[in-house]
């Protein structure tokens, strides 16, 4: 399995992301976990985090896309256009209820996962081994 030295929760219903943080802590997958409650203060973080900066830190996102201020979909579209950002160490996968082929062109900005809600130990595992690559992961 892939070290994932941090996960980002990108979501605006705290109570998914505290549940969200408890199973991936208690999973044992990484203790370094980080909320951002729009797409914006999740691209703002990445920015500082991982704007110019070379690392072999593997960085996994699970984003939600119906936000307020920034969503999903628009996060992905300022993820695609910068060119600064180390995205080689970056994993995205989109945490969602909509249908998978209503999602598929998604994989041209940057989504390389989806995973269906609510978020489980065995889903989250998937991800990491690769399992669920531009499917609904089960």
């Amino acid at each position: 399995m892939d070290i994932i030295n941090q996960i980002l929760l990108v979501d605006d219903d705290n109570a998914t992301n505290n549940h969200n943080e408890r199973l991936i802590k208690e999973a044992g997958i990484t203790s370094n976990v980080k909320i951002a409650l729009n797409g914006g203060h999740a691209f703002l973080y990445l920015c500082q985090k991982y704007n110019n900066y070379s690392s072999n830190n593997k960085l996994l996102i699970l984003l939600d896309i119906d936000m307020p201020i920034m969503n999903g979909y628009e996060f992905l579209l300022n993820y695609n256009k910068c060119n600064t950002l180390n995205k080689e160490n970056i994993i995205i996968a989109l945490m969602t209820d909509t249908p998978e082929n209503e999602l598929l062109d998604m994989k041209t900005l940057g989504v390389s996962h989806f995973i269906s809600k609510p978020l489980t130990a065995h889903r989250l595992k998937n991800i990491i081994l690769g399992k669920s690559a531009l499917k609904i992961a089960s």
